[in-house]
């Protein structure tokens, strides 16, 4: 699968109108069940391009290579083992404990986004974001990761291996995201300079 990186900076607006052709890509997905699979309407459905405003082309049969039907069993995918919040709470220079703890702030999961779901699709985000809103203005029903089929939580998974090797290279965070950024995102990244870095 192509992975499309395209404008990776879209404005407010770009986002708020991408975000309402995800939303209609994923009715669009349910509905096609209703079609039958063999018919050549569903089939040409299925493999419609639709271009977001962002530049990124994506179909219902893209992405329903990575997202699953339904939510899967919670297995966890950035467990202790992985070493992936430890080392990005060190690059990042907060205190380590903190990933040790199951909710985290909530810049980790832009973290996630930016580095692991975005590789799937720039989209994703949005799309699980959706499919997934808030119970209580904080926490999520499902972690995103179980929305994902075998094939996508197999990249993603990869993804999030990537990342963390990466990250063992650098000495700190910033060095991290301008390297990850040329290797597995092929733009180069305008650091932000007056970013707010604190977890609290």
């Amino acid at each position: 699968m192509s992975h499309n990186t395209p404008n990776q900076n879209p404005s407010k607006q770009q986002q708020q109108e991408d975000k309402q052709r995800v939303k209609q890509l994923i009715l669009q997905l349910a509905d096609e069940k209703v079609f039958d699979k063999f018919s050549s309407e569903s089939i040409n459905r299925e493999n419609e391009k639709i271009k977001l405003l962002s530049g990124a082309l994506v179909s219902i049969a893209d992405l329903k290579k990575i997202i699953a039907d339904t939510w899967q069993p919670y297995v966890p995918m950035f467990g202790m083992s992985t070493k992936f919040f430890e080392t990005l709470f060190i690059k990042k220079g907060w205190p380590v404990e903190g990933a040790k703890k199951f909710v985290k702030p909530s810049i980790v999961a832009k973290h996630i986004n930016d580095l692991i779901y975005r590789r799937l699709y720039y989209e994703c985000p949005f799309m699980f974001q959706s499919i997934n809103p808030y119970v209580d203005g904080r926490r999520r029903r499902y972690k995103h990761f179980q929305r994902l089929t075998p094939e996508g939580r197999t990249q993603a998974e990869t993804f999030r291996d990537q990342a963390v090797a990466l990250m063992l290279e650098c000495k700190n965070f910033n060095e991290f995201e301008i390297r990850y950024n040329q290797m597995y995102k092929g733009r180069p990244l305008q650091l932000g300079v007056f970013e707010d870095n604190s977890i609290a």
